[in-house]
């Protein structure tokens, strides 16, 4: 998957999702706002690589390590059944 061409949502929130905190240092948190099932998270660097993804998430809150991630920006991609959508991490 390419990264070209996608936008970021500048507070890292939108209608359904809020990644928090942002910028972070260690964990994070995405809030779906509802519950969701056979959630994907995807995580890009910068290059459009692929670093780490998770399949199947089923409920409304979420927490991620950043521990694996070097400082640096990413693309965190949020596909459900009804959406796609991609927020930028910034990892300190």
């Amino acid at each position: 998957m390419s990264v070209a061409g996608i936008g970021f949502l500048e507070n890292s929130t939108n209608s359904n999702y809020i990644l928090f905190p942002n910028p972070t240092s260690d964990n994070v948190t995405l809030d779906f706002g509802n519950m969701v099932e056979n959630a994907t998270i995807s995580i890009y660097d910068v290059t459009g690589k692929l670093v780490y993804t998770i399949n199947n998430l089923s409920g409304n809150l979420f927490q991620l390590s950043t521990s694996q991630l070097s400082k640096g920006a990413y693309i965190v991609n949020i596909q459900t059944k009804d959406s796609n959508t991609s927020v930028q991490l910034i990892k300190k």
